[in-house]
């Protein structure tokens, strides 16, 4: 169904990936068990769609060397820890049908879902930084915030925009999108 390159990766996880075939991107793989993806509601859908056409026009503008990836990939954070984010800037688009990442995307994004807040808070908070995913957002609906986390010196410095405050980190300055037009219906 969805071919995944196996080359260059280790039996680790090479049963996840075959898997992954069959199912399509449903599951994480974590600490070695596979753990089901809760499934995408239209509010993250629409959350994605205007955080996707922000960050095109920013790096259209601003950085012409990022490529958006909104599909589904893989960000490998462990020896047995695999990630499936909601978005990612990366410096060069990956290839195959669900790719593996091999470095650290320049930024990543997850939308909370209300079944596992926990994982983005906490597990993906720290697997990232030890990655050296040197921005991570976490855009939270039931809470209307957004968490731009910027990495320094391994770890994660935290600053929460919520409001009609613009999303402004200091490498992805949204200026043009607020917290509330980010949750807004429209």
């Amino acid at each position: 169904m969805v071919p995944v390159p196996l080359s260059s990766v280790e039996s680790a996880i090479a049963p996840y990936l075959n898997t992954l075939q069959h199912t399509g991107p449903t599951i994480e793989l974590v600490r070695g068990q596979t753990v089901p993806l809760p499934e995408a509601s239209p509010q993250r859908d629409r959350i994605l769609q205007k955080l996707t056409i922000a960050l095109t026009d920013l790096c259209r503008s601003d950085r012409p060397d990022l490529h958006i990836w909104n599909i589904p990939h893989l960000i490998r954070t462990g020896l047995t820890t695999v990630r499936l984010p909601d978005l990612s800037l990366i410096d060069a688009p990956p290839e195959g049908a669900l790719p593996l990442l091999e470095s650290a995307p320049a930024l990543t994004v997850e939308i909370v879902a209300p079944s596992r807040p926990r994982d983005d808070y906490r597990a993906k908070r720290s697997e990232y930084a030890a990655l050296g995913i040197s921005e991570y957002w976490i855009i939270d609906p039931d809470n209307r915030k957004v968490s731009v986390m910027l990495w320094s010196d391994g770890f994660y410095d935290c600053t929460e925009y919520s409001g009609n405050t613009g999303l402004v980190s200091p490498r992805f300055p949204l200026r043009s999108l607020t917290v509330e037009g980010l949750f807004g219906d429209r």
